[in-house]
């Protein structure tokens, strides 16, 4: 098994997809491969079997997802080779996301936008260091 962790950004709404094991979530995801746009892109296909965070995550939204690697390679319609890259993911995890645009005065969420355990909706860290 290649084992694999990626950081990066979902790059359309994910899909729930039927396979032979049931479903999964399909999640586009583009990774910056330097510090520059020019240094370029590269492009992985997450499955994730807990569907219920599909609804979650969206375009633009940061994740970090962990898993085996699995590389595959096709013929395009034009006759090329194309390489993919696929994830198939045992955690994933929300990274550095950004905060409601209107936060509610009570600081708590409705059942239909709450975000899953462990996101991060806050960019700020607290000044308090909870141990001694």
């Amino acid at each position: 098994m290649k084992a694999i962790t990626i950081v990066g950004t979902v790059g359309k709404d994910s899909e729930i997809q039927e396979n032979a094991k049931g479903q999964s979530v399909a999640i586009s995801v583009a990774v910056n491969r330097g510090y520059k746009r020019e240094d370029g892109t590269d492009w992985f296909t997450v499955y994730y079997w807990n569907t219920k965070v599909a609804e979650f995550i969206k375009k633009g939204t940061k994740i970090t997802a962990s898993g085996s690697l699995q590389i595959v390679e096709r013929e395009g319609q034009d006759g090329q080779k194309r390489t993919y890259f696929n994830v198939r993911a045992s955690d994933i995890d929300f990274t550095n996301n950004r905060k409601p645009q209107q936060p509610q005065a009570s600081n708590s969420y409705t059942e239909h936008e709450r975000m899953p355990e462990g996101a991060n909706l806050s960019n700020e860290m607290d000044d308090e260091i909870p141990f001694n």
